[in-house]
């Protein structure tokens, strides 16, 4: 085997997660653990490792963004309802007080008018 070979196949045989050294094979004296059933077994185990850390990323992501656009459409909706209540309010009110000024000035000039003295 090749030098570039040999290295490539101890690389292969070589676990890591996370950065860290889980299995390590063909090293101090465990050359026959260097078999393409352990290569495999660290395949499956990598893949195994890698489908969960998806699984669970994705899981995270989807909680995240759930939680930001509830957050975001409460705050929109709670803006937009103020917002639209507060020119109902000021709307009605407007209306109502102008209602009442008019009608009070035009009942207080017409009593003014009837008792004009001659």
């Amino acid at each position: 085997m090749t030098r570039l070979g040999k290295r490539a196949f101890q690389a292969y045989n070589t676990l890591y997660i996370d950065g860290t050294l889980v299995r390590a094979y063909g090293h101090g004296g465990d050359e026959h653990l260097n078999t393409p059933s352990t290569a495999i077994t660290n395949l499956y185990s990598t893949a195994t490792y890698l489908l969960q850390l998806t699984h669970s990323l994705t899981h995270s992501l989807n909680h995240s963004l759930t939680h930001s656009l509830t957050h975001s459409l409460t705050h929109s909706l709670t803006h937009s309802l103020t917002h639209s209540l507060t020119h109902s309010l000021t709307h009605s009110l407007t209306h109502s007080l102008t209602h009442s000024l008019t009608h009070s000035l035009t009942h207080s000039l017409t009593h003014s008018l009837v008792f004009i003295p001659a």
